[in-house]
C-alpha cells in the first residue's frame, strides 16, 4: 500500500518543489513547471519508470510461459492468452518509452510534432488502459457470455419475502416492453 503512494512522488517530485503553470489542452490540461533541480525531467523519470515496467512484464511473463511449458497437462488457452496480453502490453510501454523518449531529449528541435505526439500519447495512455480488459473479456468465454448475455430461456425469476408470498419478476428485454391494452 505504502508503494502506490511512494512511487509516483519518485516521478512529480521536482513538480512538487517547482513553480507550476497549468496550460488548458483538449479537454485536460497540461503541466508547464520551471525546474528547481534541472537534471530531473519529468519525462526522464517516467522514462525510467517505464523502462523498468517493460522489463518486469517481459522477465516475470516468461517465467510464467516456462512454467506453463513444462507442466504435464498444457494449458494451450492460459498460454495463448497471456502471450497475447504479454505482447500487447509490451508494445503499448514500448510506445509509450519511445514518446517519453521524444519528450525527453528530442522536443525542443522537432516542435511541429508535438501536437500530434501529445494527442497519440493520451492514445496510448488510453489503451494501455482499456487493452488489458478487452483481452480478458476476449480470451474468456464465460467472462462474455455473462456480460453479454442473451436472454434466452426463462425470462423470469420468483423473489419470495416469506414462504406465503411470491412475486414473479420478468428478466431480460420483457422488462422494457409496455403491456398491450386491450
Amino acid at each position: 500500500m505504502i508503494v502506490l503512494f511512494v512511487l509516483p512522488v519518485g516521478v512529480i517530485w521536482n513538480i512538487i518543489i517547482s513553480r507550476v503553470y497549468v496550460n488548458p489542452s483538449s479537454g485536460g490540461f497540461s503541466v508547464n513547471y520551471i525546474k528547481k533541480v534541472e537534471w530531473a525531467s519529468l519525462s526522464r523519470l517516467h522514462l525510467a519508470y517505464f523502462i523498468f515496467s517493460l522489463t518486469m512484464i517481459i522477465i516475470f511473463s516468461k517465467i510464467t510461459l516456462c512454467g506453463l511449458f513444462v507442466m504435464k497437462t498444457r494449458m494451450k488457452k492460459a498460454e495463448t492468452s497471456i502471450t497475447v496480453a504479454t505482447m500487447v502490453i509490451s508494445v503499448e510501454f514500448s510506445l509509450l518509452a519511445m514518446f517519453q523518449i521524444y519528450f525527453a531529449f528530442f522536443s525542443s528541435t522537432t516542435s511541429s510534432w508535438r501536437p500530434f505526439l501529445l494527442r497519440a500519447l493520451d492514445f496510448t495512455y488510453d489503451f494501455l488502459n482499456l487493452s488489458t480488459t478487452i483481452i480478458f473479456i476476449a480470451f474468456n468465454q464465460q467472462l462474455r457470455n455473462e456480460l453479454f448475455q442473451t436472454w434466452t430461456g426463462n425470462n423470469s425469476a420468483e423473489v419470495s419475502r416469506h414462504s406465503s408470498s411470491k412475486i414473479t419478476v420478468p428478466l431480460g428485454p420483457s422488462i422494457w416492453k409496455t403491456p398491450s391494452a386491450k
